[in-house]
C-alpha cells in the first residue's frame, strides 16, 4: 500500500502548490473552458495561508493540500495524478473542526458530505460575467 505523509506547508513549497492548484482546476470537467481561466486566475495569497496549510506527499513529492483562512477551508486541492486515492478526504480529516465552513464545489462537496458536512446555502457568485455555482457546508461535531 501507498505510503503518504503529511506536515504543514513551507514557503518553498509555494510554487508546487500553485501548479497543483492549477493543474487541478484545469482537469475539471465540471466547469467551461472561460470558468476555469476565471478560477485560475483568482490566485490565493499564498504567503498569508501557507502557514495554514497541510501538504500531502508521496516520496517527497507534494500531491495535495488543504489550506484555511479562519474558520473556512478555502482551499483544497490533489494532483490529478493522485486523485482517487482517499488524500482529499484524509486532508480534509486532518483539518476539521466544530464550525469549519467551505464554500464547496462540485467536487469537495462530494467529499464534504461524505465525511459528515451539513449543507448551510446556496452560494452563486457572479464572476466576470460567469456564473459558479457552490454551496457553504459546515462540519459540526
Amino acid at each position: 500500500m501507498t505510503e503518504f505523509s503529511f506536515r504543514p506547508g513551507r514557503i518553498k513549497d509555494i510554487p508546487a502548490l500553485e501548479s497543483i492548484r492549477i493543474r487541478a482546476i484545469e482537469s475539471s470537467s465540471n466547469y467551461t473552458k472561460e470558468q476555469q481561466k476565471i478560477w485560475k486566475a483568482s490566485i490565493p495569497d499564498w504567503k498569508k495561508i501557507i502557514h495554514h496549510t497541510t501538504v500531502c506527499e508521496l516520496e517527497e513529492k507534494i500531491c495535495g493540500l488543504a489550506s484555511l483562512d479562519g474558520q473556512v477551508l478555502y482551499l483544497l486541492y490533489v494532483d490529478p495524478a493522485y486523485q482517487k486515492k482517499g488524500i482529499g478526504t484524509f486532508l480534509v480529516s486532518q483539518i476539521e473542526a466544530d464550525g469549519l465552513r467551505c464554500d464547496a464545489n462540485l467536487h469537495s462537496e462530494k467529499l464534504l458530505i461524505k465525511r459528515g458536512w451539513q449543507f448551510e446555502s446556496n452560494n452563486h457568485k457572479e464572476i466576470s460575467g460567469h456564473t459558479f455555482l457552490n454551496k457553504w457546508y459546515i462540519y459540526k461535531k
